[in-house]
């Protein structure tokens, strides 16, 4: 389950289905670096450094966001998490919708599934 991570409603439908804690904010899959602009995040020089070597892959980094108006994926926290995948056909559909909160396949508190029919 995914939703627009610039939709404050979906967001907010996506923490009501999934039951997640409200404290909780969600990882933002990303389409590329010039994406985190739409969250008024600019990165200096050596944390674009930094990331250069990490993404895209599998890795979220946590930035700084305080914009007020991101509150309902900050919750408060003031800062967000990104993950720029390095998978193809999820950058293709990233292009497509724009940045996406991505929760955990299990429900909070519960084991992840280890087989397809657990999932």
């Amino acid at each position: 389950m995914v939703a627009s991570a610039l939709d404050k409603k979906a967001v907010m439908k996506v923490y009501e289905l999934r039951k997640r804690s409200p404290e909780k904010p969600f990882i933002i899959l990303i389409s590329s670096y010039g994406d985190l602009d739409l969250f008024g995040v600019r990165l200096s020089a050596k944390q674009k450094s930094v990331l250069e070597k990490i993404w895209p892959g599998k890795a979220s980094v946590i930035l700084d966001c305080d914009l007020e108006k991101f509150k309902y994926l900050h919750r408060g926290t003031k800062t967000l998490a990104f993950r720029f995948p390095d998978k193809n056909d999820l950058i293709g559909l990233l292009k497509e919708t724009g940045p996406l909160i991505a929760p955990s396949a299990n429900f909070e508190g519960e084991p992840p599934a280890l087989t397809i029919k657990e999932a």
